[in-house]
């Protein structure tokens, strides 16, 4: 039940588990009856080692009224190097009704080295 030890196992599942792995700590993240930390950790080292971005793009939806998830997602997409974790960051920036999240999207974004993001930006400041 120890946090710290569930954090090292999803880890070493993360590193070692493959595909099948990802999957798993993917419908963790899902299952609403384990603790929001847990969840929150799956995320990350799912993201983290993920070879297949789109599992991760879907959940952000599916996820919609869990803040503390969506928030960690953004994190997640914000780490990846994938355009369409950028159009995902996008996105949200752009359409989430959520003040914070379309906040915290924002401020990804701007570490982001993508050369369309700065267009982006300013496209939405000009709105």
């Amino acid at each position: 039940n120890s946090e710290e030890i569930r954090g090292q196992v999803l880890m070493a599942l993360a590193q070692n588990g493959g595909a099948q792995g990802i999957r798993w700590l993917i419908d963790l993240a899902r299952d609403k009856s384990t603790s929001v930390e847990a969840r929150k950790n799956a995320l990350f080292w799912a993201g983290q080692n993920a070879r297949d971005l789109s599992q991760l793009l879907s959940l952000y939806d599916e996820m919609r009224g869990q803040q503390e998830m969506q928030n960690q997602l953004i994190f997640v997409y914000s780490q990846r190097r994938e355009p369409a974790a950028t159009d995902k960051l996008m996105s949200i920036a752009s359409e989430e009704s959520n003040k914070e999240l379309r906040k915290q999207a924002i401020f990804w974004l701007g570490q982001k080295k993508d050369p369309r993001v700065a267009k982006f930006l300013l496209d939405l400041i000009n709105k």
